[in-house]
């Protein structure tokens, strides 16, 4: 097993860990095997994907919850939990909500 700490993704990849959710049908669960999309963690983005953009224009970045096509047949599993994804087979961010407050 590799550590995904030493891994650096390259080209147009990130590097995700998957997240564990319990999706249901009513009150049946639905097994992972069922469902296309799969939840995950950014832990690391290719330098090489967004090096013409700065910084706070990237669409993804570290830390960002992304759910990602697991069918696909370009996915490298890193560790038990740890996948190399093509940025290609992400099909929504999650970024971090902004707080707003309300006034009365």
């Amino acid at each position: 097993m590799i550590e995904h700490q030493n891994v650096r993704p390259l080209g147009s990849n990130i590097l995700v860990k998957k997240l564990h959710e319990e999706r249901t049908a009513g009150s049946i669960i639905l097994p992972e095997e069922t469902q296309d999309l799969q939840r995950g963690t950014v832990l690391a983005v290719s330098p090489e994907l967004f090096k013409v953009l700065p910084y706070n224009q990237h669409p993804v970045r570290v830390g960002d919850t992304v759910m990602y096509l697991k069918q696909t047949d370009q996915l490298v599993a890193v560790g038990e939990e740890v996948y190399l994804v093509p940025f290609g087979a992400v099909s929504a961010i999650d970024a971090e909500p902004l707080l707003l407050t309300m006034r009365e």
